[in-house]
């Protein structure tokens, strides 16, 4: 069996975040008006050049990571407003999402979207588990 080291988990998780976050089709930001740039707001480690440079590369596009604290200040920076600065957001507790989702700080990722990259995904990480927005 195949030893999983951090790195490696971080870069394919990474890039395969990216790559669920954004289409074949280009880059589909909510915001016309910054087209081809992602802005991210994650964990350390998901927001290192060896994880983004690929995806700039291959999508000629500006991402801009930031790495975020906690939670919790991920969870009132969206309130101050911020939701409008983050195109992707990374947290890890399901106690944040059950804030966030009915102040409308964030939306449902469509399943169906991203079933076709499942097969893709190392045995251990893909389903059955709970989807993003399931109980």
């Amino acid at each position: 069996m195949h030893k999983l080291k951090r790195r490696n988990f971080l870069q394919t998780t990474g890039a395969t975040a990216l790559a669920f976050a954004l289409s074949s089709q280009g880059i589909r930001l909510a915001h016309a008006a910054r087209e081809k740039e992602l802005n991210i707001y994650c964990w350390e480690g998901y927001n290192s050049d060896d994880v983004l440079d690929p995806f700039r590369k291959e999508f000629s596009a500006t991402v801009r990571a930031e790495g975020l604290t906690s939670d919790p200040d991920a969870v009132n920076r969206l309130r101050a407003g911020e939701t409008k600065v983050w195109d992707l957001l990374n947290v890890n507790n399901p106690w944040a999402r059950e804030l966030m989702w009915p102040e409308g700080l964030i939306r449902e990722l469509p399943r169906a979207r991203f079933e076709p990259y499942f097969a893709k995904m190392m045995p251990q990480f893909h389903p059955p588990y709970p989807w993003a927005m399931d109980k």
